[in-house]
């Protein structure tokens, strides 16, 4: 995990050593930037150091740029930068007017950022090929996934039981029709039925033949 660090103390340990504790800084800022950014091919801090003091200046310039490079794309990634961030060129201009300090002091702001922000959230940022994980959020993910397939099996389990019913009541009203339809055929066909008889063919005789017969 990165460590926080006190700026201001920082600068006057700088200041009080004449630069020896800058170098001690200056280590660090890469290491912690490499760290953030998961940046696994650029040199280490002592080893910038002395490609720095090897290169006569020269390489620090490259440094300031992946400087800023790195503590950009680190705090992007986690959401807390403002994406419009060009630190990388910033330092440049900075290291050319010959306020490298001042480099110093933004990239070292920027880690403090991040540090809280990966304390706060359990360290959980995998860097550039991981990306930021959660295990709460995973597991609020899982739980939310587990309860919608638990929701689509319940509405699938209602569905075949909709799906029985109503094939059960198809067939009480398919068996009522053809009971129906059995009635009436056998009625028809019975010759001494008077419900669907005609009334000249009726057995006991018309009751408008029992009229005429009394008049």
């Amino acid at each position: 995990m990165i460590q926080k660090r006190n700026i201001a103390m920082y600068i006057i340990l700088s200041i009080v050593t004449c630069g020896i504790f800058g170098i001690y800084w200056f280590i660090c800022l890469t290491d912690d930037s490499k760290l953030a950014a998961n940046d696994n091919e650029s040199a280490s801090g002592p080893v910038a150091f002395l490609l720095t003091i090897v290169t006569c200046g020269i390489y620090g310039w490259y440094w300031s740029y992946k400087l800023g490079d790195r503590v950009d794309y680190a705090a992007n990634s986690r959401g807390i930068g403002d994406g419009s961030s060009n630190s990388k060129i910033l330092f440049i201009v900075l290291q050319l007017l010959g306020l490298g300090i001042v480099n110093y002091l933004i990239a070292q702001d920027k880690l403090n950022k991040i540090s809280d922000y990966d304390s706060f959230n359990g360290n959980g940022y995998n860097g550039f090929n991981g990306g930021y994980s959660n295990n709460n959020y995973n597991s609020d993910n899982n739980s939310f996934n587990n309860y919608n397939a638990a929701s689509d099996s319940s509405y699938s389990g209602n569905t075949d039981n909709y799906s029985s019913d109503s094939s059960y009541a198809d067939n009480v009203f398919n068996n009522a029709n053809n009971d129906s339809s059995s009635y009436g055929s056998s009625a028809s066909e019975e010759p001494g039925n008077s419900y669907t008889g005609s009334v000249n063919n009726a057995p006991y005789g018309s009751p408008f033949d029992n009229d005429k017969s009394d008049n």
